[in-house]
């Protein structure tokens, strides 16, 4: 929970806009477990795209909001 309170801080101190950012903020704003589910399926097909650009910036901030992600709504 901590680490995607820390994720939303950052996105607001650098100001970044990116499709990416817009769907996790969307899942985090989601009431029910079936928006959540169908915002997630969007957020898999745009992380497909970073991947295959490469860039390893972009990789690296999709590996933490995967993270965020994967805390807060999958068991471990």
């Amino acid at each position: 929970m901590i680490q995607s309170k820390e994720i939303i801080l950052s996105l607001m101190d650098t100001n970044i806009t990116s499709t990416i950012d817009f769907l996790y903020k969307r899942i985090e704003g989601s009431e029910t477990m079936a928006e959540k589910e169908r915002i997630l399926e969007l957020f898999f097909d745009e992380s497909k795209k970073i991947r295959a650009r490469k860039n390893l910036n972009e990789m690296k901030h999709l590996r933490k909001l995967y993270g965020a992600i994967q805390d807060k709504y999958f068991d471990n």
